[in-house]
């Protein structure tokens, strides 16, 4: 009878085991060395190349599969530029996708900045030094008086804790 519970524990330990789906590895390379609302000196040579030697490194040497790697870079179709839009769209649908003990890696090469905390943001936590940090896509522009503190075309870090936390 005792051995009949152990193997019944058994089976319900493997069956449950089976029914958790694998780990999987994925990831989000963005690289962004050309600003077309910039001026020349602002604009990048190396964020394609850090992309594309990263990529290398997680499909040769980290075990990433090539259909796991999303890549937004400069050198792409307009669905694949690193647009505002594309990175949040691709930031979304990793959250959306995440299942318990994924590997994810989020990896960006382009310029970055700040601007003042937003008090009203969907992320309860407030900058020690008062500024929010931010990714500049592709379409990024300079800051105007008609669009406030805002950086266009940047992605502030807590949208991004938003996007990736939301599921």
């Amino acid at each position: 009878v005792a051995m009949l519970g152990i193997c019944s524990f058994v089976e319900i330990a493997k069956s449950l085991a089976e029914d958790e789906p694998a780990a999987r590895k994925r990831a989000l390379l963005i690289g962004v060395g050309q600003y077309p609302h910039l001026p020349e000196a602002l604009q990048l040579r190396g964020p394609l190349n850090d992309v594309r030697l990263l990529q290398q490194v997680l499909e040769s040497r980290l075990n990433f599969a090539t259909s796991e790697i999303a890549l937004l870079t400069d050198d792409l179709p307009a669905e694949s530029l690193p647009t505002r839009d594309n990175i949040v769209r691709e930031l979304r649908r990793l959250g959306n996708e995440a299942r318990k003990n994924d590997e994810i890696l989020i990896y960006f090469s382009g310029h970055g900045t700040q601007q003042p905390d937003n008090p009203l943001s969907e992320a309860d936590d407030a900058e020690a030094d008062g500024m929010d940090e931010v990714l500049c896509a592709r379409d990024v522009r300079k800051i105007t008086v008609q669009n406030g503190r805002e950086i266009p075309g940047g992605i502030v870090d807590d949208e991004i804790a938003v996007l990736l936390d939301a599921p």
